[in-house]
């Protein structure tokens, strides 16, 4: 809004600067991506819908001539996070939309040069996984096929973004935590990779400057990361503000070049590099599909294999049974060949609705091999 007047005019000190910027990035083979940030927002002048659709064009038609000599290694997105969800009638809010993003790629192709082929990031209604893999949305047409769909992963919203310590927030990594992130990951899957379009999560992240479970937080980024590197055609994002208030997400500090949580950047760097647990290995319920053997001391060894699993839930039926009776210990060796067991016990489990206990063993940061 700062760098445009009221008809969609560029500053033209700024554009050149932000081609500056961009030639940075693409020349060291790194993806840049350019967007219309937040002005889809309520107050804002794309949230004005059709009324704003002229405004949008004059916009577009100068970024796409002023860049379109850089590499494919630059990438347009149409918008972020445009609300028109919140301001039409559901099935108006998607034809807004879908007349805007068919216009963007218009405009982009038929600029010449690069844009011609280059890769396009279509917005997601309000960026959001709900309202967007739905047969109400309709991505755009494109003559050369090279379309991407953006998505914000924020889910469950109650832990990532919201500040305020309000109670079952501040902690993720339960059985159904995982099995709601798989869910979602597959419905991605479904709408869109299996259709031969990317999915690119542009933003995700967890508040860091409030009172969440730091192991949480570790746990939850690398199952987002790990899980979408592990889905062909998916990429994400961590959204950094580089602004230690409350309510941030803060995870690099752009100051000094470092990382303010260096076991981000470890996983991070792993997982770049395919040393990772990989998103059939999240979770393992002990009770499906895994092999059980009964020893000779009338023992049960539920046998993993050589899966390493970020945690074990054990789900067990121990009805009328006296708990002091089992033992349950977690057996396996350590890279130099050397064996170890871990015991676990009352302050793992949790009994259910049901009278069955569960018992969560977490073995992330153990040496399983």
């Amino acid at each position: 809004i700062n760098f445009i007047d009221e008809y969609g005019n560029i500053n033209h000190d700024w554009i050149l600067r932000v081609k500056e910027v961009a030639n940075w990035i693409i020349s060291k083979n790194m993806y840049c991506i350019i967007n219309i940030h937040n002005d889809g927002e309520e107050g804002n002048w794309l949230y004005d819908g059709l009324n704003a659709k002229e405004k949008y064009i004059t916009l577009w038609s100068q970024i796409a001539e002023e860049l379109k000599d850089l590499n494919e290694y630059l990438i347009f997105e149409s918008m972020n996070k445009p609300i028109y969800y919140n301001r039409y009638y559901a099935r108006d809010s998607y034809d807004v939309l879908l007349n805007f993003t068919q216009a963007f790629v218009d405009i982009v192709r038929n600029s010449g040069g690069f844009n011609k082929k280059r890769l396009l990031i279509i917005s997601g209604i309000n960026a959001v996984l709900e309202y967007t893999c739905t047969s109400y949305y309709k991505m755009p047409k494109d003559p050369y096929n090279k379309l991407a769909i953006s998505i914000h992963y924020f889910d469950p919203n109650d832990f990532t973004r919201i500040d305020d310590k309000i109670i079952g927030t501040q902690r993720w990594g339960s059985e159904n935590d995982y099995k709601e992130l798989l869910r979602n990951f597959n419905t991605l899957k479904e709408f869109y990779l299996d259709k031969k379009i990317p999915v690119i999560l542009g933003e995700i992240g967890v508040i860091t400057e409030k009172e969440k479970d730091i192991t949480s937080i570790h746990e939850y980024l690398y199952a987002i990361i790990a899980l979408s590197s592990d889905y062909d055609g998916m990429m994400s994002c961590l959204w950094d503000t580089s602004n230690k208030k409350t309510g941030n997400m803060n995870y690099y500090d752009r100051v000094n070049n470092r990382w303010y949580d260096k076991k981000i950047q470890d996983f991070i760097y792993k997982i770049s590099k395919k040393k990772h647990i990989h998103s059939s290995e999240f979770y393992y319920m002990t009770n499906l599909g895994s092999t059980i053997a009964k020893t000779s001391f009338g023992d049960y060894n539920i046998i993993l294999g050589k899966n390493k699993p970020l945690k074990i839930f054990l789900s067990v039926n121990a009805i009328g049974e006296l708990f002091d009776d089992y033992f349950f210990s977690i057996f396996s060796y350590d890279k130099t060949g050397v064996d170890f067991e871990i015991p676990f016990g009352k302050k793992n489990m949790k009994k259910r609705y049901d009278g069955t206990i569960l018992f969560t063993v977490d073995i992330s940061n153990i040496d399983c091999h």
